[in-house]
């Protein structure tokens, strides 16, 4: 089983994940709030802080994949942006600056199943925030998908590449609702003129956080002003949505 980030995975990336508009304005709303550097954990290839950078911010982006962060700084140095890449896990945060904003995106935070260490890398999120900086990180909740019957071995993409190839993705999802962990397994399948030229399977443990238990952790850790948005709004959080955003701030 290959280790996830890489290989296929990263090489497909922005195929089966393109940029979501809805997405992109809500950081540029907050970044635009925080006036400051910005720093985007799990940031993958690239395309929010490409977009990010082409909006005028100041960004960093870091990364535990390097095949992910090579895709990154390829795509920046063809589009003549500046970006300042970092390889860390998000555990292991470590850098010599300070943000006025930190995103953990892509739902990223999820892969902490330690609850001590996830409570560990809050304060240490808090460390490397500026004095009244926003912190966003998105999550999700699996209820919706577990009630719905999501699970065994489903097809999720099967993508026409170019006129001989075509990637072909397979999920198989199980859940442990006493320890909040939800396994994904993709397995990929590259296909050239008709024949499989290229398998791979790639495995994701991800701990679900409550909408309250993830807001008081941030708070925990010294953050204030702590709220919740849903799918990209600047809304309040509605019951249906599939994507949480929990948005905080330093105090000055």
């Amino acid at each position: 089983m290959q280790q996830p980030f890489v290989g296929l995975y990263a090489t497909y990336y922005d195929v089966l994940f393109p940029l979501d508009e809805t997405e992109l304005n809500f950081y540029c709303h907050w970044a635009r709030h925080a006036q400051g550097p910005v720093l985007e954990i799990g940031c993958g290839t690239g395309n929010m802080l490409c977009a990010l950078a082409r909006n005028g911010f100041e960004v960093h982006g870091l990364d535990c994949s390097k095949p992910m962060l090579d895709l990154a700084a390829r795509k920046a140095h063809e589009s003549g942006l500046s970006l300042q890449l970092h390889h860390q896990a998000l555990e292991a945060l470590a850098l010599p600056h300070t943000f006025s904003m930190i995103s953990v995106s892509s739902c990223s935070f999820m892969f902490l199943t330690d609850y001590v260490q996830a409570q560990q890398t809050l304060t240490r999120l808090y460390d490397h925030m500026s004095l009244g900086g926003y912190l966003l990180i998105s999550s999700f909740l699996p209820y919706q998908e577990m009630m719905s019957g999501v699970s065994g071995r489903q097809c999720i993409h099967d993508i026409t590449l170019d006129d001989q190839s075509q990637l072909t993705v397979y999920q198989t999802v199980t859940y442990d609702s006493v320890h909040h962990t939800r396994t994904c397994v993709l397995d990929f399948e590259l296909w050239c003129s008709g024949t499989i030229h290229q398998q791979e399977q790639h495995a994701f443990l991800y701990r679900w956080y409550g909408v309250e238990e993830l807001m008081t952790m941030i708070k925990a850790a010294g953050f204030c002003d702590v709220a919740a948005y849903g799918d990209y709004q600047t809304l309040p959080l509605a019951a249906d949505a599939e994507t949480v955003i929990v948005v905080a701030r330093k105090p000055l």
